[in-house]
């Protein structure tokens, strides 16, 4: 860590404790005694202008959000990236916040009212190099997906192909791109969101990923809040720009299992492990025969 103290002129004398690894980074948190001070990442990444990229972005999003988002510190040479071992680094305030593991109703209900404002303040932003998702998905890919018996490929491929046209006839913003209760950090004491953190995966695209992220996530925990999820979000945008609100349950169904399809394809074309994207689809597939059954 010297290089990095160094970098950042902070304490010498922090505990740094590993907290673990993300889809995109590892992380720990420094300490000074009991008082938690910093958030340390490191970026699994090597391409320094996805992690530049990341930081605009927040810095977009600091100016226009009133929810809270991490905000990198700069170096002593006013970069927000620090390097050692030929690793980049990027150094953050910590935070404090409540996490939920066993969510109910009221909380359901503001992170769609929340999903929902940041979108509407979103859809603002104009694309100026942020990526955006294509979810163009390779055939080739879908051919493999019909390796597990469990997978009705035809169906699989019906779907996903359905999922591509509604997409690319949507309206796309600038959404999180992973936003869940994983994700949020609630007042302690009080039903408030206060901090939406891990941004890495945002990009332009349709605002319903990140509505659909959230609800199997839900489904997952709590089954008979998910559509209560739903349902708030489409409605926080009645007589709005982004107002998305499918014809019926069955529809909105119909593109949830469809969206699970297109998550499971992109697992096997970054070369996962077969069994771990068995294991996934059935846990997939029972959250939305909950969610199905419980609507």
């Amino acid at each position: 860590m010297k290089t990095i103290i160094k970098a950042y002129e902070i304490e010498e004398n922090l505990t740094w404790t590993y907290i673990g690894d993300g889809h995109m980074n590892k992380a720990w948190v420094g300490a000074l005694g009991n008082k938690k001070l910093y958030f340390l990442k490191k970026y699994r990444t090597k391409d320094l202008n996805i992690i530049l990229e990341e930081h605009y972005l927040l810095s977009k999003l600091d100016s226009t959000l009133e929810i809270t988002v991490p905000i990198p510190i700069v170096t002593k040479v006013g970069s927000t990236v620090a390097i050692e071992d030929g690793s980049y680094y990027s150094l953050f305030h910590y935070m404090e916040g409540r996490k939920l593991s066993s969510p109910n109703r009221k909380e359901v209900v503001h992170l769609a009212e929340t999903l929902a404002e940041i979108h509407l303040s979103l859809s603002k932003i104009e694309n100026k190099g942020i990526k955006e998702e294509t979810l163009k998905v390779d055939k080739k890919i879908m051919f493999q997906v019909n390796a597990f018996n469990v997978v009705d490929f035809r169906a699989c491929e019906r779907m996903v192909s359905d999922l591509e046209k509604a997409y690319h006839h949507s309206k796309h913003i600038l959404i999180h791109g992973d936003y869940s209760f994983d994700n949020v950090f609630f007042n302690p004491v009080k039903c408030d969101i206060e901090v939406v953190y891990d941004w890495e995966e945002s990009q332009y695209a349709y605002p319903l990923y990140d509505a659909l992220t959230s609800y199997h996530f839900i489904g997952l925990k709590a089954p008979g809040l998910a559509r209560v999820f739903i349902d708030t979000y489409f409605e926080c945008l009645i007589d709005t720009e982004l107002n998305m609100i499918l014809e019926s349950k069955e529809d909105f169904l119909k593109f949830l299992l469809s969206f699970h399809y297109y998550e499971l394809a992109k697992m096997i074309a970054c070369d996962e492990d077969l069994d771990y994207i068995e294991q996934v689809y059935l846990w997939m597939m029972d959250v939305y025969d909950k969610i199905r059954d419980k609507t």
